[in-house]
């Protein structure tokens, strides 16, 4: 070849890699993107899952908590046993259990068996053939339902901040009215 060839053989060969430079460096970009942006996407995944798990995990200790406390009063005034050492609010649902005809009562001590039963048996882990929202929304009505018999108002509410603010109590629970 002669250099006037090779000189033009050369900025052919050049030509070429800056015509398909800009689809090289995009083709680059694009991988690396993708698997930065698959990194990011499982962290993400990862924390939002911890945050979710933790918000039902709060809310299902809630309903247990409650349900093993109603559960106790309701089955000790059966017993007559500890009526002088009792608060105020136990006092109240002792009171609503004494309104309340025996089918009712023993109703009432089926769902908050129910309700611990339906806490206890909660998957832990990720199930792909377990609805667990399905699971979340049985455990709520059967404690709406339980606290209508017991004529108990019940407020569960998690604040995202996990600070404790005025008239809240540890777990951000609200409040607990009779």
């Amino acid at each position: 070849m002669t250099n006037a060839e090779e000189a033009r053989h050369t900025s052919s060969l050049d030509l070429d890699a800056v015509v398909h430079l800009d689809e090289t460096w995009y083709q680059e970009g694009y991988q690396e993107g993708g698997e930065a942006g698959r990194k990011r996407g499982r962290r993400e995944g990862r924390a939002v899952g911890k945050a979710k798990g933790f918000e039902i995990g709060c809310e299902l200790g809630f309903y247990k908590a409650c349900s093993q406390t109603w559960l106790f009063v309701i089955k000790d005034s059966i017993t007559g046993e500890g009526e002088k050492g009792r608060s105020k609010e136990f006092g109240e649902i002792a009171a609503a259990k004494a309104m309340m005809d025996t089918t009712a009562v023993h109703r009432a001590i089926r769902t908050l068996e129910g309700i611990i039963k339906l806490v206890q048996d909660f998957p832990r882990q990720n199930v792909a053939d377990v609805d667990m929202a399905a699971h979340v929304q049985r455990l709520r009505a059967k404690f709406r339902a339980v606290t209508s018999m017991l004529g108990v108002s019940v407020k569960f509410s998690l604040h995202k901040s996990g600070r404790i603010s005025d008239g809240e109590t540890a777990g951000g629970v609200g409040e607990l009215s009779f």
